[in-house]
Formats: C-alpha cells, sequence, structure tokens
C-alpha cells in the first residue's frame, strides 16, 4: 500500500502539473472555469491510497486475519 501510495502520489502530481503549466499547448490545458473541479478531484484521487497507506501503517492489525 505504501509504495502504490507512492506511485499514485508521484503520477497525479505530475499530471496535475503538466495540465496547468504554461508550455503545455492549450489544447491539452485545463480550462480556466474547470481548473476547480479539475483540481480537486485529482486531489481527492491523490488522497485516497495516501490515506489507505496511512491506515495500514497505523492499525496493521485490522488488515490481519486472528490467530485460530
Amino acid at each position: 500500500a505504501l509504495v502504490f501510495a507512492g506511485a499514485v502520489g508521484q503520477a497525479q502530481f505530475s499530471h496535475m502539473g503538466a495540465s496547468m503549466h504554461v508550455r503545455t499547448p492549450f489544447t491539452y490545458r485545463v480550462p480556466d472555469d474547470a481548473w476547480a473541479c479539475f483540481f480537486g478531484s485529482n486531489l481527492l484521487y491523490a488522497l485516497g491510497p495516501q490515506l489507505l497507506a496511512f491506515r495500514c501503517l497505523w492499525r496493521p492489525a485490522f488488515f490481519l486475519h486472528p490467530p485460530p
């Protein structure tokens, strides 16, 4: 979960940065009126795996079955 969270975080950061960069062609950039929706949805998508990894590290016994 930790590796996956890191990979998703890095990919989302790169995707968001490239979609809003000035040197990106205009056809691939996020329009000004959709910027807030784009940023919010991608931020939530990036935070999901981060929160799962935090949960795995915080309480690992939650995901393990008790011994018989």
